[in-house]
């Protein structure tokens, strides 16, 4: 059990994908290396933190309900530091 589970947690860390995980009150948990390398924050510096640190300017008074959409698919809506819209 314990190698499949340490498969699973290794995922996020190998994938060449950005990938942040936000709970149900728009903080995140998990900030993978991917995402540190697109949105220019460390992991040690994001994870707690609210999901309108990195989301573009027109989202950021949003409500994380405010970014999903009808259907219960998140939206992807965040930027990296510095990118122009």
């Amino acid at each position: 059990m314990r190698t499949r589970e340490a498969r699973l947690y290794a995922i996020p860390d190998t994938m060449t994908e950005g990938m942040i995980v936000i709970d149900e009150r728009g903080i995140i948990p998990s900030f993978n290396p991917a995402a540190e390398r697109i949105f220019g924050y460390r992991s040690a510096e994001i994870v707690g933190r609210k999901i309108s640190l990195v989301l573009p300017e027109p989202d950021r008074d949003r409500s994380y309900a405010a970014c999903r959409h009808g259907d219960g698919a998140r939206s992807s809506v965040a930027r990296g530091r510095g990118d122009e819209a």
